[in-house]
């Protein structure tokens, strides 16, 4: 909320919440995403695709068409502003919304990544004059390099500008050699720069979170077993509470020892990625 209120006041800022799967970087994003509509700011979202065949810059694509299709052909006009189309190369609906936007001429590649690098930062920054703006990057784990070299770029040219960038990645995913490991290393150098490490929860928090779901009040020993399965992660704490819900019965004990369905696919999935 510090960070919104600093881009708010025209000092953008960038934010990354690290943690593992599971523990509420998304819930987390998308709370704050509904503060910061509270106060006014535009929400822009996006998120990276796991899977192979997703364009370059997908998550950016998907946060500024948000932006775009929100926006009259002329105000859009505007604020494209004369000759910087390079952002239409990676958003089509600003080609179907002003037919007359010229094709960027043949340039170098490197040439041509740089025009739309800036395209996107200016389009971003014009946009912001009218109020600001909150985009959310979701795992960030997956983007591809092309998508973490942009977010560098609009990072870089947004410090004067009231944009609020909002970035989740499970860092556990992440060694060394990670791409992401490399943009992280440029972003922290930059003053607007924050990182939240997301925990999972201590015993009495799990407790607190059984309570709440299940208005249930755990004996030490059942605390402790709960705790212990869990590893206070909140999803598989979900998870657990649905199969107590499913029970029925307030002093069923498989609750606490089973192994939820939904806790099985999740630890499954990422159990495939290894040989």
């Amino acid at each position: 909320e510090a960070a919104l209120d600093g881009a708010v006041a025209g000092r953008g800022q960038m934010v990354m919440h690290a943690g593992e799967q599971g523990i509420g970087k998304t819930r987390l994003a998308r709370e704050l995403s509904a503060y910061a509509e509270e106060k006014g700011v535009q929400v822009l979202l996006g998120s990276c695709y796991e899977g192979e065949g997703a364009p370059s810059y997908w998550a950016w694509t998907q946060a500024i068409t948000i932006c775009v299709d929100a926006l009259d052909p002329g105000r859009l006009a505007e604020i494209i502003g004369s000759g910087d189309f390079g952002i239409g190369e990676i958003i089509p609906q600003i080609a179907d919304k002003l037919p007359a936007v010229a094709t960027p001429p043949d340039v170098e590649p490197e040439q041509a990544r740089f025009q739309l690098f800036n395209s996107v930062a200016t389009f971003l920054g014009n946009v912001s004059v009218s109020g600001p703006i909150w985009i959310v990057l979701e795992d960030l784990h997956w983007a591809d390099h092309a998508t973490l070299l942009l977010l560098e770029f609009v990072i870089a040219a947004s410090s004067e500008a009231p944009l609020m960038f909002l970035g989740t990645y499970r860092d556990i995913e992440l060694g060394r050699g990670h791409p992401l490991s490399r943009t992280l290393g440029e972003l922290v150098r930059g003053a607007s720069f924050q990182r939240v490490h997301l925990n999972s929860f201590n015993p009495e928090e799990v407790g607190q979170f059984v309570q709440s779901r299940a208005s249930l009040a755990l004996e030490e020993s059942d605390l402790a077993l709960v705790y212990n399965r869990t590893g206070g992660n909140p999803l598989f704490l979900n998870e657990l509470m649905r199969l107590q819900a499913e029970e029925g019965d307030a002093d069923a004990e498989d609750w606490k020892t089973g192994l939820p369905e939904g806790v099985r696919d999740v630890i499954g999935r990422g159990l495939d990625r290894f040989s």
